[in-house]
């Protein structure tokens, strides 16, 4: 098993792909059109314009091909996306047609199963806080998988233009002293106010986000079907993910079940509980 594979299966780097997907990048399919002529417009237009692309949903399902990229290694696996808005996020990673892991979000904790290891760990939302490099919450998640923007407050953004996007700028302040920059943010966004580029930096770590094949998944919203991410840091070097989704579906109620084998070894907020 490769080394990012069992990676995943642990809740901290669980969460920080989940970060790394960004979402689907949706937008309303009545703003596809990209203009080269871009009418000037002033931050709180464009985020505005963002806010309006939310995708709405009560049930949403999607599978997904990976494809990660280091120095070191090159690896495939598929992950099976289902989510029921405001209550569930479940999630199942497969290399080849091998389980690796089952994840089931709730907006108080996560839980999952370590198909490799036999074992079962929950985290809360408030005990892992500190192991992320941003704060998040069960809702920011959730938004991020189904495309919603999130934009942190207390960000001033600039903008700026190019040959045929907006460009949105600003800084990154620390969350306890509001006086302290931490990293900076930029995203791209076409002539339709779609996302279609992402990059931010947070210490000497920086994320890249290319979105692309925008494709209708009903008659109000499309949503990016291709999209490459590209991480560098210190620790790890340059990794670089590339993401097709397909059947995509939503609002049909989904199975998503979760059972706790009897022999998993069980590990609740970091404290191994005794073998049954």
């Amino acid at each position: 098993m490769s080394e990012i594979y069992n990676k995943i299966l642990n809740i901290k780097y669980l969460l920080l792909i989940l970060f790394l997907f960004l979402g689907f990048a949706s937008c309303k399919t009545s703003q596809l059109a990209v203009n080269s002529n871009l009418k000037k417009r002033n931050a709180k237009f464009l985020l505005q314009k963002m806010e309006e692309n939310r995708f709405v949903y009560d049930w949403l399902s999607a599978k997904a091909k990976v494809k990660f990229e280091s120095e070191k290694e090159n690896v495939s696996f598929t992950v099976n996306l289902r989510m029921r808005h405001d209550s569930l996020i479940w999630m199942k990673v497969q290399k080849v047609s091998v389980e690796g892991m089952r994840v089931r979000m709730t907006p108080d904790r996560i839980e999952v199963l370590n198909r490799q290891d036999n074992k079962y760990i929950v985290e809360t939302f408030a005990t892992i806080q500190d192991k992320m490099p941003i704060s998040f919450g069960f809702g920011d998640i959730e938004d991020l998988l189904a495309g919603n923007p999130i934009v942190k407050e207390g960000i001033d953004f600039e903008v700026s233009y190019d040959s045929i996007y907006y460009i949105l700028e600003g800084n990154i302040m620390d969350d306890k002293n509001k006086n302290l920059k931490k990293g900076d943010v930029k995203i791209w966004l076409d002539g339709g106010y779609r996302l279609t580029k992402l990059y931010s930096k947070i210490g000497e770590n920086t994320i890249e986000a290319n979105f692309s094949d925008f494709q209708p998944v009903n008659d109000k919203e499309s949503i990016a079907f291709e999209k490459e991410i590209i991480i560098k840091s210190p620790e790890s070097g340059e990794m670089r993910f590339k993401i097709n989704f397909n059947k995509v579906e939503l609002n049909e109620e989904q199975d998503v079940k979760f059972e706790i084998p009897d022999h998993y070894e069980q590990i609740i907020s970091g404290n191994k509980l005794p073998n049954k």
